[in-house]
């Protein structure tokens, strides 16, 4: 079967992908600017991450509805959790901080409690989804609580949700709603972590707001058994600049999912990153990708707020 790219994945071939230049132009400037020595980490792992408002609501007066947290909870295991506020609803960006905040609390506490973070995957499929289960059930009566404590429906708190719990040796992975998150094997090839949930009407997708107590099918787990290198996840607003969503087989003229990460941005700017770590700080690196998220013509066009973070091993 032959195929190609079909146009809402054409910023994905546009050569401006590669953040070097972008990056490397700004980087004697922070240098200049630079105060302190970054202390050294026994972890493996570099992560960077970024929540950046879109135009449309930088326009508008309105906050940036995403959130995001990362945490190293051992020197090969990490966590990291995006959610996206619904831009529909007026106090999302409460509801989004408070989820990340939340399932960083809650899953580090059980894993580090309960789990042997010696072994390479220390839970099961099943246990893991229990442990989601009720973490995400816990998080959904705490927005609960706060809709009604300033006296809003829940619907007023609309968010998602990706968790993401990896190591070298695979991904603990789990949400609700759209989204996407993939990773990056050994051998250097990229595969997607999840299909992003849809709700009823099209456009549509799903909220950890939602009844997800009665209804645990809009809770979507997952566990990767495969050693990785790098992984990805991030909120819809970046996806149709760095995903491959879709594409037309030329021949049926049919449209194909193929929820892909596009593998020449992913692999150009974690190499950057890298380069990057060579001379500056974690904190300086975080403050040009802010910068590259919300300036950098590729996004800047991008309505939406949108996060990305990537984690990639420090070798």
């Amino acid at each position: 079967m032959s195929i190609k790219a079909e146009n809402n994945n054409s910023e994905c071939q546009n050569p401006e992908h590669n953040p070097l230049s972008f990056l490397e132009d700004n980087k004697q400037e922070i240098t200049k600017s630079k105060i302190g020595i970054e202390e050294s980490s026994p972890s493996q792992w570099k992560i960077i991450g970024a929540s950046v408002t879109g135009y449309l609501h930088k326009n508008n007066n309105k906050p940036c509805q995403d959130a995001h947290r990362f945490l190293q909870i051992s020197p090969d295991m990490g966590i990291i959790v995006v959610s996206d506020g619904a831009g529909s609803s007026e106090f999302s960006q409460l509801s989004s901080n408070h989820i990340v905040n939340r399932c960083i609390s809650l899953f580090s506490d059980i894993f580090h409690q309960k789990m042997d973070l010696n072994k390479p995957l220390p839970c099961t499929d099943n246990e893991w989804r229990s442990i989601v289960l009720d973490c995400f059930s816990t998080i959904h009566q705490e927005l609960t609580d706060i809709a009604n404590e300033i006296s809003q429906p829940v619907s007023a708190l609309h968010a998602t949700v990706i968790c993401a719990v990896f190591s070298t040796s695979g991904i603990y992975i789990a949400f609700v709603g759209d989204g996407r998150a993939g990773y990056q094997d050994l051998e250097g090839n990229w595969y997607a972590a999840m299909e992003p949930s849809k709700g009823d009407q099209v456009g549509e997708t799903n909220f950890i707001t939602q009844d997800i107590v009665s209804n645990p099918e809009l809770i979507n787990t997952k566990v990767i058994d495969s050693e990785i290198k790098s992984i990805v996840v991030l909120t819809d607003g970046c996806e149709n600049s760095v995903w491959m969503i879709s594409q037309r087989d030329d021949v049926t003229g049919n449209i194909i999912n193929v929820n892909l990460p596009y593998s020449p941005f992913f692999n150009s700017n974690i190499q950057t990153l890298k380069d990057l770590y060579n001379d500056l700080s974690a904190d300086d690196i975080g403050l040009l990708w802010v910068e590259y998220l919300s300036s950098h013509r590729v996004f800047s066009r991008e309505e939406d707020d949108k996060t990305l973070v990537i984690a990639f091993l420090d070798t």
